[in-house]
């Protein structure tokens, strides 16, 4: 996930987990759900539900200052 962030471009600097480089926010990322969903009568779908929180690194107790869960159905052939 580092490696596609900082590709991406959207940030200015992206460290891997365990780099040495002194880092402002912290990105945790939780896999909630990944699993497909065949259920008789409905179109198959590849589901993924994540909880996502910025945590702010110089802060005591890093303090989440932003949060949200996301998920993403997509529709299998």
């Amino acid at each position: 996930m580092a490696e596609w962030l900082d590709t991406a471009g959207p940030l200015r600097l992206v460290s891997a987990p365990g780099s040495a480089v002194p880092t402002r926010y912290i990105l945790d990322v939780t896999v909630n759900d990944l699993y497909g969903d065949f259920r008789p009568g409905r179109p198959p779908q590849a589901v993924l539900r994540l909880q996502v929180a910025l945590l702010d690194s110089t802060a005591a107790g890093l303090p989440a200052v932003f949060e949200r869960s996301l998920e993403r159905r997509v529709d299998l052939p």
